[in-house]
């Protein structure tokens, strides 16, 4: 499936005429993001950054309880699947420091079962991947006396009037976009993923023709959760399936 460049998706969108956007203003507030995905944490930075809050980071659980003990946090945002140190474990060990701040688990799996694994582990609540944006903004409104406001987008610098890259051929397909791709301010995580993607595409290529399953299963592991928090939605179904037959065992059911 032939894509766009970033700068295509964007010329196209800036094109079009304003509509209103929502705006999300918070007071003062810290919120400390726990995932091993980058893309899943430049993209909550951005977003809550954006918003007004103050934002610290942390790439696994174990660096998590290291930051959430040093200094003072108003939220946490846990992913539970992570290496070196798990959300679960990571989320038990806070509490058990008496740490009484809402923590909100970040999860893959929407199963009742996995709701009541992370209420047990004892989070506050939880936010299936990919993140639902109104969602996770609205839940965080309610915890830090955020407030909704919609109000007309401003005018956008338009990037159809740069010269347009040249394109050797013509798409064969649909092109795959980014819902989030029209967001200004998303546009940087938009557009790392972008760029990541044809390397992490060539990695799962060589996992499979190794035979690496336990690889190609943290690869596609990335893909599901990664594609789909900046908005591109059509590799999580597909990257959800590759995960779980490599996890299987099953090389068959990975081949494409």
């Amino acid at each position: 499936v032939a894509m766009l460049s970033p700068d295509q998706v964007i010329a196209d969108l800036d094109s079009g005429d304003p509509v209103e956007q929502v705006r999300w203003q918070f007071p003062p507030a810290r919120v400390l993001v726990v995932d091993d995905g980058p893309e899943n944490r430049e993209f909550l930075v951005l977003l809550l950054g954006d918003s007004g809050l103050q934002v610290e980071q942390a790439e696994n659980g174990k660096l998590g309880v290291e930051k959430a003990r040093a200094h003072p946090f108003d939220v946490i945002l846990m992913d539970m699947q992570m290496p070196v140190m798990d959300g679960y474990t990571a989320t038990r060990t806070l509490r058990a420091d008496g740490l009484k701040i809402p923590i909100i688990a970040l999860t893959a799996n929407a199963m009742k079962e996995s709701e009541q694994k992370v209420m047990e582990a004892g989070c506050s609540g939880f936010q299936t991947k990919p993140v639902n944006i109104d969602k996770l903004l609205q839940t965080l409104a309610d915890l830090l006396g955020g407030k909704r406001i919609e109000e007309p987008r401003q005018a956008r610098m338009s990037a159809a009037s740069a010269a347009p890259p040249s394109v050797a051929a013509q798409p064969t397909a649909d092109p795959i976009r980014s819902r989030l791709a029209g967001v200004a301010k998303l546009r940087p995580a938009v557009r790392k993923f972008s760029q990541r993607l044809g390397e992490q595409m060539a990695a799962i290529d060589r996992a499979h023709l190794a035979g690496d399953l336990p690889e190609l299963a943290s690869l596609a592991h990335w893909l599901k959760g990664a594609a789909g928090t900046v908005g591109y939605d059509a590799f999580t179904e597909p990257a959800s399936r590759l995960e779980q037959y490599a996890k299987q065992g099953d090389g068959r059911g990975c081949a494409p």
